[in-house]
């Protein structure tokens, strides 16, 4: 005899195969209402059923939500990940439905079908992400070569304005009264933000007339993109990012791990400009040249350790939303400026990539309780959509 629950399913099928979705949403609803009670059919069939049905109408916040719970009451169901990739896939979720179809493929290697989603998803975030980080990197390739060609007087400041960053930066780390710390703080900030600023114009030349011009023009919309490039090479350039964010840390509290993104970077640029200064001084190049270069060969490291202090900082500033230290105006900036870093380099990609994937290993793990996972679901769908810049 055919139970309430079977009866309902069987409606449910029939209704999506005949793409009646509201009908079939509302058919496997009733199925998984009565099932407990007279059902033979398994909840995670159901759920994943109800999924393909809200994927099918496009509604994808319900559809992610079926298939969470799908994935809940049977971890191994391969369908299930499956449901999950196309649901985030419709919200636009590409980093998220790529884990997802990874997953699928890990539990039933066979599904061809998550494998052509898969290798679809995974070809189309090469693509964006080469073409992005071709803007940041061809910009900054550019940047460094004008950099080298830069008078020596105007290295030789940038020299010591790096210098004074470095020794601040120490006294700051050192100072035992309050008042010393917060100046030596700012003196860091200060002479950080100097020197960027003329490490700018050393890539990208001082601005004149004409750049007022193209700026105008950009303004009122009526810019090329001839005119716009200078403007847009020198947005990109992580000089000019360092720049705003060190103008944020005069309104905030002195703290050492505020000072991460920028030290490396100032470390950086401090060796590559005291290289090829004493470059001209054969006697003192031997025996600096050396030391310079065990901190260049660092560089890629340290700009890692750059970006993946970002993420930190920015938890820290959501944390502290809830202590008397709250700085919500800075909170919002510091948003902004990664946005653009997310865009444009490659290391801030790969550290949120990271921290993703570390959120997903816990508050989506298999035992993580179900409205710890709905509710990191929704906020990471936010996230998503208002938040990260769409490519």
């Amino acid at each position: 005899e055919t139970t309430m629950a079977d009866e309902a399913k069987r409606l449910g099928d029939e209704a999506f195969k005949s793409k009646d979705y509201d009908k079939a949403i509302e058919q496997y609803t009733e199925a998984i209402k009565e099932n407990p009670r007279n059902g033979s059919q398994s909840k995670h069939v159901l759920l994943s059923n109800r999924s393909a049905a809200h994927a099918a109408s496009k509604n994808w916040d319900k559809a992610l939500e079926d298939a969470v719970a799908c994935i809940q009451a049977k971890p191994d169901f391969s369908k299930a990940w499956s449901r999950k990739g196309a649901a985030l896939m419709g919200k636009g979720d590409a980093a998220g439905a790529l884990k997802a179809y990874k997953r699928c493929i890990e539990i039933d290697p066979a599904n061809s079908a998550a494998k052509g989603e898969l290798q679809r998803l995974e070809l189309d975030q090469a693509q964006r992400s080469a073409a992005f980080s071709n803007i940041g990197a061809k910009a900054s390739a550019q940047g460094n070569a004008a950099s080298s060609q830069a008078p020596l007087p105007l290295q030789l400041v940038v020299l010591l304005a790096l210098l004074v960053a470095l020794a601040s930066s120490l006294q700051f780390i050192m100072a035992a009264d309050p008042t010393q710390a917060r100046f030596m703080f700012q003196r860091v900030a200060m002479s950080c933000m100097f020197a960027f600023f003329l490490e700018g114009l050393a890539r990208h030349g001082t601005p004149n007339v004409g750049t007022a011009k193209n700026l105008y023009k950009a303004v009122r919309g009526t810019a090329s993109q001839q005119d716009v490039q200078g403007i847009f090479n020198f947005a990109m350039d992580e000089n000019t990012h360092m720049i705003f964010y060190c103008s944020l840390l005069f309104s905030t509290m002195p703290g050492l791990l505020l000072l991460f993104p920028i030290m490396p970077l100032v470390l950086i640029s401090f060796a590559k400009h005291a290289k090829r200064i004493v470059a001209r001084i054969s006697s003192i190049s031997a025996v600096l040249a050396p030391q310079l270069d065990k901190i260049l060969a660092m560089e890629t490291t340290m700009q890692r350790t750059s970006s993946n202090s970002e993420v930190v900082i920015l938890v820290v500033l959501i944390f502290e939303i809830f202590t008397p230290r709250r700085n919500l105006m800075l909170l919002i900036l510091f948003i902004q400026l990664l946005r653009v870093r997310f865009l444009v380099n490659a290391n801030s990609r790969a550290a949120w990539i990271t921290f993703e994937g570390y959120l997903d290993g816990v508050l989506m793990h298999a035992k993580s309780p179900g409205f710890v996972q709905s509710a990191y679901t929704k906020v990471k769908a936010f996230v998503q959509s208002n938040v990260i810049p769409k490519k």
